[in-house]
């Protein structure tokens, strides 16, 4: 008996004998190292030939008193010599070293083992009975590797690599050989009498006891024989054979690869639903290399009958397993036994053929799919009822994975077309064998070969069905999820086949149905109710159990297995000993119906819960001290949550984890911090009086809101987070900002300066270091992220939940970051203007301004991209427009953020833009404003995306504005402004002609000249009309005008509604037009005489002109002490009003009898007495020229803009020790 050590022993042979290199050794190798591996050989044969003549001689016996040396043979050669035989033959297969090894002696040896192994496999002895599948595994080795086509020995003269062609007689005899080829090996039929044989056996029928050798020997022998002479054959590519060569030493052809495939198809069919056949599974495997030339022909003839039975079996046992589930338990028992080990038979049976069926579906694939056919199609349906089969039986499931784990079977080495893997225990793999594998290890649902067969044959069933069946499908599988049967599936299709006829109709579709009807049998299969039904059904039935198998989390019956698992059973029973509700502490059974009680009852009320929980929380650290006598004092909860975030904080080291405690605060404290919405459209207003008593008090309860939380240390509590976030985004990043915002709000100058102070005193670099990542990690417009998400959505590989929004997703956090820093700066805070720029006394100084203008230019390339990309495009699609606006709205902020770092104005911050890159951007962003203003006037659906674009303009143009505070004449901002113009001379250009084309339009419609060509009532006018009379007005040049068509919107008749037109462009033409009249008039003041600058007051000429009556200008004496003019825009009924006679006589008095009398503070009373009376006297003179019946809204809000210019001058004369009454009156001259 062998050892302990022998299969250590043995698999470091199997090692040993994959690594050599017999070619190099056979070739230049050292003589005793040839010599060793020649007597190798021959030892081999002589022990095999000594164990045969063993059992012919009857010296086998299965007593234990057995002759030693007879005992020792067979133990050798059983356990260590046939598996390394095995194993060093397969090695030289598949290196094809058998032309360089397997000669001259080494080939006697060959030929002499092959003639034993099969003497000895072919013996009826008992002994051999159990040992047979290693021999014909091992004969299947030795026939691949062997050079010579030892079945066809007619043709051995013309192989050279025979020993009979190689050696002369003499040396022949030497050897001991016979003198013909044919005597070599006298018990081994040659190879049309085997073929003969195998095609007996498959066409009687004959079960597996009748001739075991023909099955387990002739079988492998042949499917190893027949594909490697093929390659050398009659058939063979012309590549594999060199010019000049002798004829082949073979006659194997396609015809015998395809009749073995056949007569194996059939032994399998015959041999269906026996027990006791473990046989069958080793058929799947040695059977692999001939499935590579099987013909299209095999398909209908051989598979899909041998298909079709397995289909009828497997439903036969699945209605029997349904059955059993309606009968009584203890009948069932013995029934569910015995279907068990049917489905069992029918994995094995299943596990025979699909092997086989991969290959082939996977060499035919290709085909099929361009070339529709309908047995494959038929194919795919049985395939696809017995996955169905097995996905609803939980037996079929479980007896399959029995079986794989069982007989160890490597399901991958099929789904990889590997095939030199074994199936059976006795073929495992060494590391199979020595290494266990727990059960999930070996078998998983996704290497199931019923469902991998099923997935290789599902492009053949998704080609069955036309590109309109998709909709029908998706409510198909979703009425399977109903738990409908088929029928009633199909009855719901038939109903709802007028979907296909509305998809239809789809320009998308309506190509790819034409290239559908164009293909062979498909016309007929796209207009037949009937077929439509049949397709989809069948399609919908896989594609939902299929769905299920992948995703068994989203099953209601997976989920209940996975609840009666051994983990889930043991928390079962935890539960039932936990502690019962009635023994429960109140507090903790209160809270289990909390959220029941918040759904019904609290959320349903209109109430702001926010303010009242804050106030619930302070008031115990709100108690006015009215006693003298020293009482405890109460801890205040609201400076108790504050302080515990705090210090969560400052003791945060790493990364600021998610606290869901302090985000829920910081949310309830953010929106307890709001200003009511005012009333809604439809309700009269007030009276100004009440409407400005209401801001008040809404002001005032602002702040009362916002200090609640800023004296309990909210507002350091806002910069503690944000330095302990490390400057990584998140949700709770997200909520401390919306509460800075909250508490900031209005620009709470308390708030502000306690914040300064606390990153003052305490040095905090943290945060500007936090702020500045935070900035470079904020997204803008990705061109490529955009298109790699149109491409995925374009061959549908989106996601159930929809595509996502993967361009600029952060926007929202991004604008909350940039108005949280606006927001510090709010009201002319110029030492937190100055501090964001340098921190004096920290150790690192970061400048936050600086930062702000590299994610602008960042966010201003990106816009550029994307306009690039849209330029060739006729019109931005819903997700171009999503994406420009989330852009724009985050560029308005960062423009409104830069306008507040500077205005006051703030010197250093408005060199320190002036030093920095901030003119790139600009000069971008008038590029694209420039062209994209162009593009989007010329269609009316993306009027909305045009506001936007000059919302932002207009806020570009603000911050510009801001620039130019306090500059001095020729001052170095104005010059570098001028220059960044004449670099962006033709965007700047193209903006002032956009505008004033629109500016000039709404005059010209409503000339009478232009006029006379609108015959129609309802003010339509033809575009040819529009054309004649845009000419005669010499107003606009041939391709000004030609644009301004594109820009209409004609109805179906081609008419334009003139004054529409005009309207829909002019106030927000009206709007940043103002702005750059004011800005070109600004420039124009400061850089007085330069020649460039005058080329762009000339080009903007007409729109000065425009804007010149409603320019207002007053001057002030600014921080720097000198004098600064204010525009300001005049409506054009406070300048009607203006003009009145009264108010002119008031004036004239005003000018010629106060200015020169008196002292200042003397003017100054004069002049507030001045507007008091001009603002009466304007209301009495609105009253008395208004008509009646007309509303009194424009003088109401004329009198309220006069009046809170009369206060703005009132304070900040005030504020600037009298010196403002003579600037005023110099104002009020000018007006």
């Amino acid at each position: 008996s062998p050892g302990t050590d022998a299969p250590a022993v043995v698999n470091c042979l199997h090692i040993l004998a994959r690594s050599l290199d017999a070619r190099t050794v056979m070739k230049s190798g050292p003589e005793i190292v040839k010599a060793g591996l020649r007597s190798f050989f021959e030892s081999a044969s002589e022990d095999i030939e000594k164990m045969v003549e063993n059992l012919r001689l009857g010296k086998v016996s299965q007593a234990r008193t057995q002759v030693k040396g007879v005992g020792q043979n067979l133990t050798y050669t059983t356990v260590a010599l046939l598996p390394v035989l095995t194993t060093l033959f397969q090695h030289i297969a598949q290196h094809q070293f058998g032309d360089d090894v397997i000669l001259d002696d080494v080939q006697v040896s060959c030929y002499r083992t092959l003639c034993s192994i099969y003497s000895l496999g072919t013996t009826k002895n008992t002994y051999v009975e159990k040992l047979r599948p290693a021999l014909g595994e091992c004969l299947a080795r030795l026939a691949a590797a062997m050079p010579v086509a030892f079945l066809e020995p007619q043709l051995n003269e013309y192989n050279a690599c025979s020993v009979y062609t190689t050696k002369s007689p003499r040396e022949r005899a030497i050897l001991g050989l016979p003198n013909s080829v044919e005597e070599m090996c006298p018990d081994i039929p040659v190879l049309e009498r085997l073929m003969a044989d195998i095609g007996g056996l498959a066409e009687s029928g004959a079960r597996y006891t009748e001739m075991p050798h023909v099955i387990e020997i002739t079988l492998p022998m042949l499917c190893s024989y027949l594909p490697r002479w093929w390659e050398r054959g009659p058939e063979a590519p012309p590549s594999a054979l060199p010019a000049g060569a002798p004829p082949p030493c073979t006659a194997v052809t396609s015809d015998h690869l395809n009749s073995l495939l056949g007569n194996i198809l059939r032994i399998i069919v015959n041999n269906l639903g026996i027990d006791e056949a473990s046989w069958m599974k080793r058929l799947a495997v040695f059977a692999q290399p001939i499935v590579s030339r099987a013909r299209p022909e095999l398909l209908q003839s051989h598979f899909i009958p041998t298909i079709g039975r397995l289909r009828k079996r497997a439903g036969k046992v699945v209605s029997e397993e349904e059955q059993l589930r309606l009968e009584a338990k203890a009948e069932a028992q013995e029934g569910e036994l015995l279907v068990r080990d049917e489905f069992s038979v029918l994995c094995r049976d299943l596990y025979a053929l699909y092997p086989l069926l991969i290959r082939y579906v996977d060499n035919n694939r290709a085909q099929w799919l361009t070339e529709p056919n309908p047995s494959a199609e038929e194919l795919f349906r049985m395939v696809g009822e017995i996955f169905i089969y097995w996905s609803k039986s939980h037996n079929f499931k479980r007896e399959e994975q029995n079986f794989v784990v069982q007989n160890e079977i490597n399901n991958m080495s099929f789904l990889t077309a590997d095939n030199k893997s074994k199936m059976a225990k006795s073929g495992g793999s060494d590391q199979e064998r020595t290494k266990k594998k727990r059960r999930g290890d070996r078998y998983s649902v996704q290497t199931s070969l019923i469902v991998a067969t099923l997935k290789k044959m599902l492009p053949i069933g998704l080609n069955m069905c036309a590109p309109t069946d998709q909709d029908l499908i998706t409510l198909a599988k979703t009425r399977y999820a109903l738990k409908d049967t088929d029928e009633e599936v199909r009855e719901f299709l038939h109903n709802n086949l007028h979907l296909q006829g509305k998809v239809e109709g789809s320009p998308s579709l309506r190509w790819q149905m034409a290239l559908y009807r164009g293909v062979p049998g498909r016309e007929e299969d796209a207009d037949d109710p009937e077929k439509i039904v049949r397709r989809v059904q069948e399609v919908s039935a896989v594609l939902y159990y299929l769905d299920q198998t992948e995703h068994p989390y989203k099953s209601k019956k997976a989920v209940w297995h996975k609840l009666l698992s051994k983990q889930r059973r043991r928390a079962v029973v935890a539960c039932f000993r936990m502690t019962p509700l009635y023994n429960l502490p109140t507090h903790r059974a209160c809270n289990m119906f909390l959220e029941s009680y918040k759904a019904a009852w609290i959320l349903t009320e209109d109430h702001s819960f926010e303010d009242r929980m804050i106030d619930d929380l302070s008031k115990a650290g709100e108690q006015e001290e009215e006693e003298e006598e020293v009482e405890e004092k109460k801890p205040d909860p609201l400076h108790q949550l504050v302080l515990h975030f705090s210090r969560t904080a400052l003791t945060e080291k790493s990364k600021l984890d998610e606290d869901y405690l302090y985000m829920a605060y910081a949310d309830i404290m953010a929106k307890s911090c709001h200003l009511e919405e005012g009333g809604e459209n439809g309700e009269a207003e007030e009276e100004v009086e009440v409407s400005f008593e209401e801001k008040q008090m809404e002001k005032q309860r602002l702040l009362y809101q916002q200090a609640r939380l800023h004296t309990r240390g909210a507002a350091e509590m806002v910069l503690q987070m944000i330095s302990a976030c490390k400057g990584e985004t998140g949700a709770m990043v997200s909520s401390t900002l919306k509460l800075g915002i909250s508490i900031l709000n209005g620009g709470n100058a308390e708030v502000q300066q306690k914040m300064l102070d606390y990153l003052k005193d305490k040095k905090e670099v943290g945060f500007f270091q936090s702020i500045q990542a935070l900035m470079q990690t904020c997204s803008v417009l990705d061109l490529n992220a955009f298109e790699r998400q149109n491409k995925a959505e374009g061959l549908g590989m989106v996601n159930e939940d929809g595509t996502g929004e993967k361009v600029m997703a952060d926007d929202e956090f991004t604008q909350d970051l940039f108005r949280f820093l606006q927001l510090l700066c709010e009201g002319h805070n110029n030492d937190f203007q100055n501090y964001l720029r340098t921190q004096t006394g920290n150790t690192t100084t970061i400048n936050i301004i600086i930062c702000t203008v590299d994610y602008l230019l960042r966010l201003q390339e990106s816009i550029s991209d994307f306009y690039w990309y849209y330029s060739g495009k006729d019109v931005i699609e819903e997700q171009g427009k999503r994406n420009f606006s989330k852009a724009m709205s985050v560029a308005k902020q960062v423009f409104n953020s830069l306008t507040e770092y500077i205005q006051g104005p703030c010197t250093g911050n408005q060199q320190s833009l002036a030093h920095s890159r901030l003119w790139d951007a600009v000069v971008g962003f008038l590029h694209v404003f420039a062209h994209m203003m162009m593009k989007l006037a010329q269609d009316s659906s993306q009027i909305e995306l045009l506001k936007e674009l000059l919302d932002l303009q207009k806020d570009m143009v603000v911050m510009l504005l801001s620039l130019l505070e306090g500059n001095v004449v020729n001052g170095m901002i104005a010059r570098q402004m001028v220059d960044m113009l004449v670099e962006s001379s033709s965007n700047v250009e193209m903006i002032l002609k956009f505008f004033d084309m629109f500016l000039k339009l709404k005059d010209i419609v409503g000339s009478e000249a232009f006029q006379d060509y609108v015959t129609d009532p309802r003010g339509l006018i033809s575009k040819k009309d529009f054309q004649k009379a845009m000419d005669s007005q010499k107003q606009f040049s041939g391709p000004e005008i030609q644009f301004l068509l594109s820009c209409s919107e004609a109805d179906e008749n081609e008419m334009i509604n003139c004054e529409e037109f005009a309207n829909r462009f002019q106030e927000p033409a009206r709007d940043i037009g103002f702005n750059v009249a004011v800005l070109l008039t600004n420039l124009s003041e400061h850089v007085p005489h330069d020649p460039r600058l005058h080329n762009f007051l000339e080009l903007a000429e007409s729109i000065l002109e425009y804007f010149r009556p409603y320019l207002g200008r007053i001057e002030i004496m600014g921080a720097s002490r000198r004098i600064e003019r204010i525009y300001f825009e005049i409506s054009e009924t406070n300048r009607a009003q203006w003009e009145m006679p009264q108010v002119k006589e008031s004036k004239r008095q005003f000018i010629f009898d106060v200015v020169n009398e008196g002292g200042e503070a003397e003017k100054m009373e004069l002049f507030v007495s001045f507007c008091e009376d001009t603002i009466f006297e304007m209301q009495i003179a609105a009253q008395i020229s208004e008509p009646e019946g007309e509303p009194e809204t424009d003088e109401d809000e004329g009198a309220g803009a006069a009046e809170a210019g009369a206060e703005g001058a009132e304070e900040g004369a005030a504020g600037l020790e009298g010196t403002a009454a003579t600037a005023a009156a110099g104002a009020t001259a000018r007006v």
